[in-house]
């Protein structure tokens, strides 16, 4: 059977900037690489809140991205 394995955690968030001469929304978003494989989903969102406190804009969405390996 195979082995599947964490390799990369990353740390994504979206800001919303304001709207376009259409009213269409303005949306950016920040990743962050070499997050701590190990790390928890309640550790990740403080870390995110400490970047969004840090910012002039609002964050609409914060994700946690992981790349999984598989051993053959």
């Amino acid at each position: 059977m195979d082995e599947q394995f964490l390799e990369v955690t990353k740390l994504q968030i979206e800001f919303a900037l304001g709207t376009d001469a259409l009213g269409k929304p303005i949306t950016k978003k920040k990743t962050f690489s070499n997050m701590n494989n190990g790390v928890g989903g309640s550790a990740l969102k403080r870390c995110a809140d400490a970047i969004v406190s840090l910012q002039m804009h609002t964050a609409i969405g914060v994700k946690r991205l992981d790349t999984w390996g598989l051993e053959a």
